[in-house]
């Protein structure tokens, strides 16, 4: 392949920072876009993507140009109108032989729930990722293996930094329409854990009247977080270098 790597930075609201790239032979990046900043709450989102409706707009033609490309299919809904998965897509081996499979799902939601800022979100996006085991002819266990992307060592057919980045956007994003607290408590739970508590105990710490946050008590609801289009696109760009045919 002649295409060069460009990295390119791309923020989350929670104004966290990720290297994205693709190759290209152009040396062009996938959605090089500015950041800026949103009102008084200081949370960034790249430039063309500073409304939730934008962010689900692009990620609309994400879906379509990648149903296009083969890469993300239609399956049975589970809570939206509108579900799709990239299906088993190898994406390297380990050092024993075993080989890793991702899937990646995105379901398209259209009804009423609250955001870590307690606002009301309509139409959304629910992003998922699960990955699998296979050594010779047998599946060997799966679901959320992401620390088995950090040990593949070879065969990779997307490369050893994007299976990382993979790694990384399958941490940080997943279920991201299930999270217990809202921004300030899941601050304040990350402060419990690093001072010493037991993660398991967080939870009935945080649900005493002293941590509601403007009313919410934590874990009363399954709160939503945008991921942004950019993240997604990633994903899809790197899972689509890999082999779907790999058995």
């Amino acid at each position: 392949m002649s295409g060069s790597k460009v990295k390119t930075p791309i923020v989350d609201k929670n104004g966290k920072q990720t290297s994205v790239w693709k190759n290209t032979d152009s040396g062009e990046s996938s959605r090089q876009l500015p950041v800026i900043s949103l009102g008084e709450s200081g949370s960034q989102l790249p430039e063309g993507w500073n409304s939730r409706d934008e962010n689900n707009a692009d990620i609309d033609d994400l879906v379509a140009e990648y149903v296009d490309k083969g890469v993300l299919h239609p399956t049975r809904t589970m809570n939206g109108d509108r579900r799709y998965e990239t299906g088993d897509i190898f994406v390297g081996r380990q050092e024993d032989g075993t080989k890793i499979y991702v899937n990646l799902s995105l379901e398209h939601i259209n009804k009423e729930r609250l955001d870590q800022d307690l606002n009301p979100v309509g139409e959304s996006w629910d992003f998922s990722m699960t990955g699998s085991r296979k050594l010779g002819r047998h599946r060997n266990g799966g679901g959320q293996i992401t620390e088995d992307l950090l040990s593949i060592t070879k065969d990779s057919p997307i490369g050893q930094d994007e299976v990382k980045q993979l790694h990384d956007i399958w941490d940080d994003n997943h279920l991201n329409s299930m999270h217990a607290g809202t921004k300030a408590q899941e601050e304040k739970r990350a402060e419990l854990i690093d001072s010493g508590v037991n993660p398991g105990n967080t939870y009935d710490i945080l649900k005493d009247e002293q941590y509601h946050d403007n009313g919410y008590r934590y874990g009363s609801k399954w709160l939503h977080s945008d991921v942004p289009a950019g993240i997604v696109e990633t994903a899809l760009d790197i899972l689509s270098r890999g082999d779907r045919n790999k058995r």
